[in-house]
């Protein structure tokens, strides 16, 4: 496992806001589901890198070869897209730090799960995680161009301008921030 990060914007961070590589953990080839929404977003969006949908039950989602398990990549990606009940959000973390990778986003809601937050930050700080969530939406940043977002909004906004500046959001807010608002590079 890696050593732990103390530097806030260390490595951690710089892979979950520009990843070179994207696990989707949770992808599916159902319509309408997180798991196939993500996989669609990322690839709709333009990321430029590798998107690896992780998926036991499927051998391709959206026209990508998937991985059973994130040990099954050939090499870590930087970002896990955990689009997994909460349930199993906690064993996908590890799993994604097992691997080396740096970076995730967890989109289950964890009101139900005492104790879980805690649980998953000790796993995130000691493989040097950078994580967004639980319970969020994700994030967009245009200048990569990266969605990693599970909100209608990201879909609506197909070619936004390019940004000027970050501003910085949360969920229960996102639809006050105009997508195509200039200078929003992460949403």
């Amino acid at each position: 496992m890696p050593e732990p990060v103390d530097d806030p914007a260390g490595p951690g961070l710089q892979k979950l806001l520009a990843p070179r590589s994207i696990a989707i953990v949770g992808a599916s080839t159902r319509p309408g589901t997180s798991g196939n929404g993500l996989v669609r977003q990322v690839l709709e969006g333009g990321f430029p890198g590798p998107v690896h949908p992780v998926n036991p039950r499927y051998e391709q989602v959206e026209g990508l070869r998937c991985v059973p398990a994130l040990a099954e990549l050939p090499k870590p990606a930087d970002l896990a897209l955990l689009a997994v009940e909460a349930e199993h959000a906690e064993a996908q973390l590890q799993a994604a730090a097992g691997t080396g990778t740096r970076a995730a986003v967890i989109y289950a809601s964890l009101q139900h799960h005492p104790g879980a937050d805690a649980r998953l930050a000790a796993i995130a700080s000691a493989a040097g995680m950078a994580v967004c969530g639980a319970n969020c939406m994700g994030f967009l940043n245009l200048e990569q161009p990266l969605r990693a977002c599970a909100c209608r909004m990201a879909a609506q906004a197909a070619h936004p301008p390019r940004p000027r500046r970050p501003v910085p959001g949360q969920s229960r807010g996102r639809d006050r921030v105009p997508a195509r608002a200039p200078g929003n590079p992460h949403l």
